[in-house]
């Protein structure tokens, strides 16, 4: 095990250290793109965990004692084969991803030539403001449905999200509390929006509020850190300089907020015990950090270890579309499809009445091709982000298009975080894919842009 734990920390730590170079050069040549925003998000959920997971494993840290069910049955499962065969989905991943995506670049043209033509990508602002309004007021409902009084409400909805069966769940409260993320993400496009599309919004601050609103309602410790991504994203998209510092702050928010965001929540639901620390060494301080913020490596580790089926060959990514469509939107279950690989590994990791837990990016590959599943699902990636890119060089590359691609592209790299489309085709993805149909239109400007920036 210690051996294999070395190897594989040298691969991924070799892997990272060659990306990042790479990434570099082709930022200084040509700026950010629908790869760059890839490999952000990669990073931080795939590359960079690992590393800390193997380290603190090495040094000592047990597994065991992480006050988490999940975590404690993987690690206490692990062996050397387990941990190698992630680590060499983690490189060939990434290593496919990339040339694929180079190859339908070169392939779709998606060079810096002049074009007679360019569009742009303009938000409505009144439908927009007044979509924002209503995702601010059916939060508002949301929490007076729940409780007496506001400050009640959220009480009862933290409850509500970690599934406590004291709290009736119904369809209304249901969808109203799984659309809060819809309106987060649409509410973020609010401070690029300005007349001319080239600079942030006056009124900044005012939505900086409005998002503050938003994420506090979605009872995430990860909505504040996504928003401040998708921000950042959306500066880097439209060729601005993003300092060191912003993703600085944003990367020491989001390690309070993993570290002890889920104690705060419960202690904010009147669980008096719940900011309590318990007694953990240093290393396997370190293991549940990283293991949380690279939760996707986390479930695979635990698929490649406790999983035992037939190869999948990515059925269940058919039936994660299925289940949606028609019926699935208006919360009705499909009783032909079988059950949901989610709840199939969720019932082997912890038990059958657990909330989800996937069988991580990594793990999926491998139910479905095992060996070959990294090479095709690189391939798959970057030809869809291949294809992203070809079409945002259509258009005017400001910041109120770039925050609109930023946003796209993020919820594109939803599954990197679980391996699974079922949090892809969810209800308030759905719905925000409709909303941005209808709140984002595209204009020819009057005048000819020259080149591609």
């Amino acid at each position: 095990m210690q051996s294999a734990l070395f190897i594989a920390l040298v691969a991924v730590s070799g892997i990272f250290i060659i990306s990042i170079i790479v990434e570099w050069m082709r930022y200084r040549d040509g700026g950010a793109d629908s790869f760059t925003i890839f490999y952000i998000i990669y990073s931080i959920q795939c590359l960079l965990p690992p590393i800390f997971i193997y380290i603190s494993l090495l040094v000592g840290a047990k597994g065991g004692g992480l006050d988490n069910i999940f975590f404690s049955r993987v690690y206490s499962s692990l062996v050397g084969y387990d941990v190698l065969v992630v680590t060499y989905s983690i490189c060939l991943f990434l290593v496919a991803s990339y040339f694929s995506y180079g190859w339908v670049c070169r392939h779709k043209g998606n060079n810096r030539v002049a074009r007679p033509a360019r569009l742009r990508l303009v938000v409505r602002p009144r439908l927009h403001i007044f979509l924002v309004v209503v995702g601010l007021l059916s939060g508002l409902y949301l929490l007076h449905s729940l409780g007496s009084s506001v400050i009640d409400g959220y009480k009862l909805l933290i409850q509500f999200r970690n599934l406590d069966e004291a709290i009736e769940r119904n369809f209304v409260n249901a969808n109203l509390f799984s659309l809060t993320q819809t309106f987060l993400f649409l509410a973020l496009l609010g401070p690029f929006v300005s007349r001319k599309g080239d600079k942030v919004s006056s009124h900044w601050p005012v939505w900086l509020l409005v998002i503050v609103a938003l994420a506090l309602l979605c009872v995430s410790r990860r909505s504040m850190v996504i928003a401040g991504l998708i921000c950042l994203f959306a500066l880097l998209l439209a060729k601005q300089k993003v300092k060191f510092r912003y993703w600085l702050g944003l990367a020491c928010i989001g390690l309070a907020a993993v570290f002890i965001g889920k104690n705060i929540l419960h202690y904010l639901s009147e669980d008096s015990g719940a900011l309590v620390r318990p007694e953990r060494s240093i290393p396997d301080d370190i293991l549940y950090v990283s293991s949380d913020v690279g939760i996707t490596v986390t479930e695979s580790l635990g698929t490649v270890a406790l999983v035992d089926m037939p190869l999948r060959f990515g059925v269940d990514h058919a039936y994660s579309i299925m289940r949606r469509f028609p019926t699935g939107i208006l919360g009705w279950e499909n009783p032909v499809l079988p059950e949901r690989i989610v709840r199939v590994t969720t019932s082997i990791f912890v038990g059958p009445k657990e909330a989800d837990i996937p069988p991580g990016l990594f793990g999926q590959m491998w139910l479905d091709f095992q060996f070959a599943g990294p090479f095709i699902y690189g391939l798959y990636w970057g030809i869809g982000l291949g294809v992203l890119e070809h079409i945002r060089k259509r258009f005017i590359l400001d910041l109120q298009s770039s925050s609109i691609f930023a946003l796209v592209l993020f919820v594109y790299c939803l599954p990197l975080n679980t391996g699974s489309l079922d949090f892809t085709f969810s209800v308030d993805i759905i719905v925000l894919a409709f909303l941005l149909l209808g709140v984002v239109k595209i204009v020819r400007p009057k005048h000819r842009a020259v080149a591609f920036e």
